[in-house]
């Protein structure tokens, strides 16, 4: 069995495509977007990915103005901004302004590096067109409105991050609310998807296919929550890693003693007795 990490990989469910089209929406128009899910089923990493906020994060500490990746930089027009549990409104004002400034700086760093003789042009051009907020949920009714206030004087677009029941909260907020063009519900992913990650994980840990009750069990138990499959999957890891002169693909036994051992499955698992660990000597 490899032991080889996972960690880059990334599955384009439709919930991505989803969050991706809704986002682009919200650039476009300069409009507020919301989207909302299950806590763990890929928002952030979705969002992330739609920013190349990894590029951006990159440049954003680069030291002695060095660019990183110029060419992918300049075309980054999103930020990703997770406020604090207890952002206030003028906290709130105060650091997405900062970030939009570094935001800029790196975008003008990059063009120096790129293409100079356009720095000049550049530099009257504003380049930031959407903020994404993450765990918008955070968010009390004086900094949405602050956000607000942020949206129309930037003239960008703003989405919204956050779990079920927050467009409800939205709801009591009239003046916010009316002003919240594109909704859009993230759902988990699908038996299908969760099969194609199923398939990857057996790839890269070289590990034979297991029956169809297998997937069908690990769909069950992880109901398509991408953070519940991941965590799952690492539990399963290290039961292989310790059985691995005894136990060599992952079987029903394998699943439920993994299921047992996470804290969705402390109350028991189903029929089978779950496989035991290597046996005291």
């Amino acid at each position: 069995m490899k032991n080889e990490s996972s960690s880059h990989f990334f599955l384009e469910s439709e919930s991505h495509f989803n969050l991706v089209e809704l986002a682009t929406v919200c650039r476009e128009d300069r409009k507020i977007g919301l989207c909302f899910g299950k806590p763990g089923i890929g928002k952030t990493v979705s969002a992330k990915r739609f920013c190349n906020w990894q590029t951006i994060e990159a440049n954003l500490t680069a030291k002695n103005a060095v660019s990183v990746e110029p060419a992918a930089m300049m075309l980054c027009d999103s930020i990703y901004y997770l406020p604090s549990v207890t952002v206030s409104a003028p906290r709130l004002r105060s650091e997405l302004t900062q970030l939009r400034n570094r935001f800029e700086d790196a975008f003008l760093r990059a063009v120096s590096w790129q293409s100079p003789a356009a720095w000049a042009q550049e530099t009257q051009k504003q380049h930031l067109k959407l903020v994404v907020v993450d765990e918008a949920f955070r968010l009390k009714y004086q900094a949405l409105e602050e956000l607000r206030d942020i949206q129309e004087q930037w003239d960008i677009g703003v989405l919204l991050i956050a779990d079920p029941g927050f467009e409800r909260s939205l709801r009591k907020m009239w003046h916010f609310s009316v002003r919240v063009a594109h909704a859009e519900e993230l759902q988990p992913l699908s038996a299908a998807e969760t099969a194609q990650y199923i398939d990857h994980q057996l790839k890269t840990l070289n590990l034979p296919k297991p029956p169809e009750e297998v997937y069908t069990l690990i769909y069950w138990y992880t109901q398509g929550v991408l953070r519940t499959l991941v965590n799952l999957f690492a539990m399963i890891v290290r039961i292989l890693k310790i059985n691995e002169d005894v136990v060599r693909e992952i079987t029903r036994d394998v699943v439920e003693t993994a299921r047992e051992m996470m804290m969705f499955g402390i109350s028991g698992t189903l029929s089978k007795p779950a496989l035991q660990l290597r046996p005291e000597s």
